[in-house]
């Protein structure tokens, strides 16, 4: 019997407790300021109150988290 290596786990999503939690970085001041360039000029953000349609996200918080994403492939987590 061939043994296969079991699938790595998935990166969980980012959820706004993610915000609270000491053991979680945040991504640079760089990296922040590109994720939030691309929210700004996306159909799906709303200037009002600075969030996603898509997924409801305050996108000023959760562009500063490292394993956070966009909804619609605009910007992907980064490691630590």
């Amino acid at each position: 019997m061939i043994m296969k290596k079991p699938l790595p786990k998935l990166n969980k999503p980012a959820r706004p407790w993610d915000l609270l939690n000491p053991k979680i970085g945040r991504v640079s001041e760089d990296v922040k300021k590109e994720r939030l360039s691309a929210c700004e000029s996306c159909e799906f953000f709303l200037k009002l109150s600075r969030n996603c349609i898509k997924c409801g996200c305050f996108m000023d918080a959760k562009t500063g988290l490292p394993h956070a994403s966009c909804p619609v492939g605009k910007w992907q987590a980064v490691k630590e």
